[in-house]
């Protein structure tokens, strides 16, 4: 493969002057505007795209600002590169798993532990798509992307306010529309959960309003979005279930024994999910090196006894996203990028002090 250079590039709407050889810092004009007057974070990245000094044959990692790497990340990176330069190259998506350092906040550790279901779907779906399809059905996520430039400009950001709530399954399924193939990274990208249980239903929030729009796109073709249609709407009517709980509850009946076998392993693949979201996010010498051993067993007691709490956040969630849409239709919500806020003020104390010590690339 040669040589390998790198450099990394902050695309920001607001200044952070970090003196940083290696950073080549990309400012957004506050009056900029895409022809196709995108939106949000795929404005910035169209931007972006028009101004940064990557070349067709460089590759693009995109990262959140919260996203840590270690060294398996690299090689996971640089493995799908080598196997993936080709004449149509492939887009690469690995694990986003969460909990990096230890969590102080009880309200944090719940909505952390709530996101073990989505470490799980990472392990699950997601790696089914890349891995053995080399296509994507449900979407894809805006972090831990790997992305020859070339086939970045030929897809593109700049999508109208349709691709701009979601822009990265809005870019997932183009990019699929265009005959691209998609990859799986074996390796993790470490980022962070919302910091309170609010910030978490706006973001679930934005996904739905991001993905109704994705698969209601005219520019899409329907062959494409059906998988994510069924997936929306199994997503939207999800409440239900609480409803269903709540009623069994309150007015116990006797059901049929085809409807128990049918809850319980619906039950049983729910409780799974969590439980190896939650093994899967670390392995038990890593927590316990992070939160020692004691912390860490309960920590595992409290995923466990927990999920009918996370499972009732995750339904609160859709009732939350349903309210908003009605809210749309009297004029009082418009459907936007809700920022959720992830940076911890230690990391950002760790950029200030070291910035001087990080030597630039050869």
């Amino acid at each position: 493969m040669g040589e390998i250079s790198w450099q990394i590039e902050i695309a920001t709407d607001k200044a952070l002057d970090l003196a940083i050889d290696m950073v080549h810092e990309i400012v957004v004009p506050n009056d900029y505007k895409t022809p196709n007057e995108t939106l949000y974070k795929a404005r910035a990245l169209h931007y972006a795209s028009q101004t940064s000094s990557t070349i067709g044959s460089d590759w693009v990692l995109h990262l959140d600002e919260e996203s840590k790497i270690d060294e398996r990340t690299l090689q996971g990176v640089i493995t799908h590169i080598i196997e993936n330069n080709g004449e149509k190259a492939a887009i690469g998506q690995g694990v986003i798993s969460y909990a990096p350092d230890d969590i102080q906040s009880t309200v944090h550790w719940i909505t952390t532990l709530t996101d073990s279901m989505r470490v799980s779907n990472d392990y699950g779906v997601f790696r089914l798509q890349y891995q053995l399809l080399n296509t994507v059905y449900i979407g894809m996520k805006g972090s831990f992307v790997l992305v020859r430039n070339d086939l970045a400009s030929d897809v593109g950001w700049d999508n109208g306010y349709e691709g701009s709530i979601t822009e990265d399954a809005f870019f997932a399924v183009l990019a699929k529309d265009k005959g691209y193939k998609f990859g799986y990274i074996d390796a993790c990208v470490y980022e962070l959960s919302p910091f309170s249980i609010m910030d978490l239903w706006k973001q679930r929030r934005r996904w739905m309003d991001g993905l109704w729009k994705v698969c209601l796109s005219s520019r899409l073709s329907t062959c494409s979005k059906i998988p994510l249609l069924v997936t929306m709407v199994l997503w939207s009517v999800s409440w239900l279930a609480l409803i269903t709980i709540a009623v069994s509850i309150a007015i116990p009946s006797n059901v049929s024994l085809g409807l128990n076998i049918v809850y319980g392993i619906n039950t049983s693949f729910i409780i799974l999910s969590y439980i190896i979201g939650f093994m899967m996010t670390r392995t038990p010498s890593e927590w316990i090196q992070t939160v020692g051993r004691c912390k860490y067993v309960w920590i595992g007691v409290c995923q466990l006894l927990g999920i009918p709490l996370f499972a009732f956040i995750e339904g609160t969630s859709v009732l939350y996203w349903l309210g908003s849409l009605i809210g749309s239709t009297c004029g009082q919500y418009k459907a936007g990028f809700d920022i959720v806020k992830k940076e911890k003020k230690e990391d950002i104390e760790y950029v200030a002090t070291k910035a001087d010590k990080i030597q630039p690339p050869c």
